[in-house]
């Protein structure tokens, strides 16, 4: 005859462990994501509830043979130890210690570089806008330059263009005077060969007025020949005094009757023209007895 051995297990000492084990597995459940949490951007987290723990299956064990002896079943069982609930682990104080810094340092690195990048490119815009402004300044200095260059171009051109024109002037001017210089020559020459021819004319009729009043006497041979010098005024009158012999004839006769004829021969001819008069003042006369 065989029977169905059936083994069994308190509910209860099953019910605790899994419960322990659950509640292990929460605890680093929760280290890892509290840590993950603190070092990184915190992840969705996802989690599978249960609503009670899977029945244990039963454990059905083949037909055994039959123990020569039976094992004597206790009357009393032995007492179920109380199996005290698991406490949740804090977290190791070394190991905070440790995490919490390093989550201090690596913000703090992270804060540095992100300053040291700001820094740096607020050190790059002030270095472009200073590149700017020296383009710019050196933009309006060259056109500057190149305004004053055309401005004194110009000015030296202007210059001379001046000078240029005022020497064409000068040599012009000179030409000119040139010209009226050899003009008024041929007029002066012609005017005084005209007043020349004028003079002698008027000479020569002063010379026949008054030989025609000498009165030679019968004693001066012929070819006795004096030469008078005497002054004659505008009117054409002879000054008083003026008259005197400055070549004798060596007559004293003749020379005499000169006198006389020059003295009587008053208004002497003299020209219209009072410039020919002032040159005729001064008569040096020459007589002849023919």
């Amino acid at each position: 005859m065989s029977r169905l051995i059936v083994a069994s297990y308190p509910s209860h000492s099953l019910s605790t462990g899994a419960l322990s084990a659950l509640v292990h597995a929460l605890f680093l459940a929760l280290l890892f994501f509290g840590l993950q949490w603190q070092t990184h951007t915190p992840q969705p987290v996802q989690a599978e509830l249960w609503a009670g723990l899977p029945p244990i299956p039963k454990v059905v064990t083949e037909t055994a043979p039959e123990p020569r002896l039976p094992e004597p079943v206790p009357s009393h069982p032995d007492p179920v130890p109380k199996v005290e609930p698991v406490k949740p682990v804090p977290p190791s104080p070394a190991s905070s210690a440790v995490s919490k810094p390093d989550i201090v340092t690596e913000r703090a690195r992270n804060a540095k570089i992100l300053a040291e990048k700001k820094a740096e490119e607020e050190q790059h815009e002030i270095e472009r806008k200073k590149t700017q402004q020296e383009l710019k300044l050196r933009e309006i200095e060259r056109e500057q330059n190149e305004k004053r260059e055309a401005l004194l171009k110009e000015q030296a051109i202007k210059a001379q263009a001046q000078k240029e024109l005022a020497l064409k002037e000068q040599a012009e001017e000179k030409r000119l005077a040139a010209l009226q210089r050899e003009a008024d020559a041929r007029n002066a020459q012609t005017q005084a060969s005209g007043n020349q021819q004028i003079l002698q004319s008027y000479i020569e009729r002063m010379q026949a007025k008054i030989k025609s009043n000498t009165i030679v006497p019968p004693s001066v041979p012929s070819g006795a020949s004096a030469t008078v010098k005497f002054v004659v005024l505008p009117d054409g009158s002879v000054l008083d005094g003026s008259i005197r012999v400055v070549q004798s004839s060596g007559q004293s006769a003749y020379d005499d009757a000169v006198q006389r004829a020059i003295i009587a021969s008053q208004p002497l001819p003299l020209p219209d023209d009072l410039a020919l008069r002032r040159q005729m003042r001064d008569v040096l006369l020459k007589t002849t007895n023919r």
